[in-house]
């Protein structure tokens, strides 16, 4: 159960009692059968998480409860009366409303009119939209959920990934609904904000608003929910109160296997080569004076709360941004790099947090993506080799385990384990020299996550250098060498593995100035 205090006054209401169940829910793609017979149930004053491996069944499940998509067989009870829901409005008119895991927004619109957009209120004989009702509004909820820095004025587009799920959740809540159902909300939220979002929920949960909440992260199960129901591959697999159920036992009923060690425990040889080198790296409108270097083989965390920089700096690195100054320095050499194509031809690669966005072709086959950059490789005089081509994308699926019933399945049908694979693994042909990674599990099961590490592993022990950019500190803690923790644009701590902690990371990350109980340098 929470541990949230129950005193604060109440930011959001709704109305009475309400009550959900989804009974013997039937739902098959081609070749898929995404859920078999499950049922699940949701009622006010109560969270109720959905966890389980990625392809289980979870979002599926869910966006039929959303009117998303329509079931195969089986019912949906509301209140104890039968509905049908044939379109998410519908679904909205009866009070439920869909957090997104991937952020539905309009990039181009301002952050009030994606926030009011299925209600714009109107005003006056012409109907016209009363703009700054919905402004002050948005504005409200932005400051309720501890983001004055966005405002309702700004583009979507011009937003950070996380500031935009921040306006995909006040979307949410801006509906007044009934029932919210929120689909991996923290993937790339900071600690703080995940804060915040709890406190909010648990507001929402006394005023009769009823939760489903889908999370990778088990540690939050335990924190929010009153229930946790486990799905594998597409069957219900165990409901249970939450004070009887512990996270092993719920890694077991998702993955059928106990996994005991996610990250490997070895003792690993650093080499003393430098491989890769920054000295004072400038872009005014991302950060200042930038310096640091990654060894041979080595995996440097990099660590840091949104608005930090990282992003920023990783992809002025790859060439999308451009630098004002400073230097870098790739096996000795400097180099200058004006674009991503220099980038790749120098040795760099750089898999994007934005998987779907900028990462793959998701409307393209699971084959042609992993060509995709590899185009040098399977080609004589600019004509393709069948063979060639069969032989690269069957050599990565086989090393990347990627799961798929062919090579012609399009990439938006996979889980999303499986497309991080495949962001991860089109580059590995190119043997590249560094890669760039930004937040690698976001939106990824447990068992998923073990096999992308190993994959980072392997690359780093095979010689490859890897910066890896995350928000989940024990992914930094058990898979880096070393952390480097920005804030604000500027690198305000190094720290190595012997001396990493949660604590220190977020010291430095937060801004505390003093010397810590590792003796660290001051900020």
């Amino acid at each position: 159960m929470s541990d949230f205090p129950h005193e604060k006054p109440a930011l959001f209401s709704a109305g009475s009692y309400i009550e959900i169940k989804l009974k013997n829910i039937s739902k098959k793609f081609p070749g898929v059968q995404a859920l078999d017979d499950v049922d699940f149930f949701l009622k006010s004053n109560e969270v109720h998480a959905l966890v389980g491996e990625n392809g289980a069944g979870k979002s599926t499940l869910m966006k039929i409860m959303a009117g998303i998509q329509k079931p195969d067989q089986g019912k949906i009870l509301l209140n104890n009366k039968e509905i049908q829901f044939n379109s998410p409005r519908e679904a909205q008119n009866n009070g439920i409303s869909i957090v997104h895991q991937e952020a539905d927004l309009f990039p181009s619109l301002t952050v009030a009119e994606n926030v009011f957009a299925n209600d714009l209120p109107t005003k006056g004989f012409l109907q016209t939209v009363d703009y700054k009702k919905i402004q002050d509004q948005t504005n409200e909820l932005l400051i309720k959920f501890g983001h004055p820095e966005i405002n309702s004025k700004d583009i979507v587009n011009s937003l950070s990934v996380g500031q935009r799920q921040i306006v995909e959740i006040i979307k949410a809540l801006s509906l007044n609904s009934n029932i919210i159902i929120f689909d991996e909300p923290t993937a790339v939220l900071t600690p703080s904000e995940t804060d915040i979002l709890f406190s909010i929920i648990e507001d929402l949960k006394k005023n009769n608003i009823a939760i489903a909440y889908i999370s990778h992260r088990l540690e939050e199960i335990g924190k929010i929910s009153d229930y946790v129901t486990v799905l594998k591959d597409g069957k219900h697999m165990a409901t249970k109160e939450i004070q009887n159920i512990n996270p092993e036992e719920m890694i077991k009923l998702m993955v059928g296997r106990d996994l005991k060690h996610i990250f490997e425990d070895e003792d690993r040889e650093i080499s003393n080569d430098i491989l890769f080198e920054v000295q004072n790296l400038k872009n005014s409108q991302f950060f200042e004076d930038i310096s640091f270097n990654i060894k041979k083989g080595e995996i440097v965390g990099f660590s840091g709360l949104i608005g930090a920089g990282r992003t920023e700096l990783a992809l002025t690195l790859f060439g999308f941004y451009q630098s004002e100054g400073g230097k870098v320095i790739l096996d000795g050499k400097e180099i200058n790099i004006n674009n991503p194509t220099e980038a790749i031809d120098s040795g760099i690669v750089y898999v994007s947090e934005e998987r779907r966005e900028k990462g793959l072709f998701t409307e393209m086959t699971v084959r042609n993506n992993l060509i995709s950059p590899n185009l040098d490789l399977v080609a004589k005089n600019g004509i393709l080799n069948n063979s060639q081509i069969n032989e690269l994308t069957q050599k990565s699926i086989d090393q990347l385990n990627i799961k798929t019933n062919s090579d012609e399945t399009y990439v938006l049908k996979l889980s999303g384990g499986n497309q991080q694979k495949i962001a991860l693994g089109k580059w590995l042909p190119k043997n590249p020299k560094l890669l760039i990674i930004d937040e690698p599990t976001r939106g990824v099961d447990v068992g998923a996550k073990q096999e992308v590490y190993k994959i980072i592993r392997e690359l780093s022990n095979q010689g490859t250098s890897i910066m890896l950019i995350s928000s989940e500190l024990p992914e930094i803690i058990g898979i880096c060498d070393r952390t480097i923790v920005m804030r604000s644009g500027r690198i305000h701590g190094e720290i190595s593995k012997k001396d990493f902690s949660e604590e220190l990371i977020l010291k430095y990350a937060s801004g505390y100035s003093g010397q810590s109980k590792n003796n660290q340098m001051e900020i």
